[in-house]
């Protein structure tokens, strides 16, 4: 494990110092940033009062209209929570700033969060996210117009952009070789 990874995770047991930093750092950056790529307005979408996040870096959290976002809500996020708790999934319009909490999940991590995901090959109405149901990892597809759930007895990684394919891993052996990863 890496010195950085080592400060991050001992810092979670001084989480007003961690934010401070982390603050700080993203501030530093922005300064030293050519500021060509910043956007000209930031807008705040989320309560501050809750950790709210996305996932992984390489997961888009708005639909394809961009009228709609997708992430999570975690309380106590600076602890070691995951799969002890639960933490909601949330959709927001962002043209009406209505929410809408469309399922929880005990299947998530800090870094890569639950692989919440929008589906093709519409990227508008489906939704797909790992959960720990049974004792088993599963993933869900929720339907945003219908409100369904269908459940694959298998978790996801990644999904192709017609929906038909997705790409696992095992997350137990990675739970077994990276426990600050997966947290099962």
């Amino acid at each position: 494990m890496s010195t950085l990874n080592d400060i991050a995770f001992a810092m979670r047991k001084f989480p007003r110092i961690k934010k401070f930093l982390k603050v700080t750092y993203q501030y530093i950056g922005y300064i030293l940033s050519d500021k060509k790529t910043q956007p000209q307005t930031l807008v705040q979408i989320s309560d501050d009062k809750v950790a709210h996040m996305f996932g992984y870096y390489d997961k888009c959290p708005w639909n394809k209209d961009e009228d709609k976002i997708i992430f999570m809500e975690a309380k106590n996020i600076n602890k070691n929570v995951a799969s002890i708790v639960n933490t909601n999934l949330i959709i927001k319009d962002l043209k009406t700033k209505q929410e809408k909490i469309i399922g929880a999940t005990k299947c998530w991590n800090s870094q890569q969060g639950c692989m919440l995901q929008w589906m093709g090959p519409d990227f508008n109405s489906k939704i797909i996210y790992n959960d720990y149901i049974d004792n088993e990892l599963k993933s869900i597809i929720y339907n945003i117009n219908t409100n369904e759930n269908t459940i694959i007895n298998t978790p996801i990684y990644d999904i192709d952009a017609n929906g038909k394919y997705a790409f696992t891993l095992d997350f137990y052996r990675l739970h077994r070789l990276r426990p600050r990863i997966w947290l099962l």
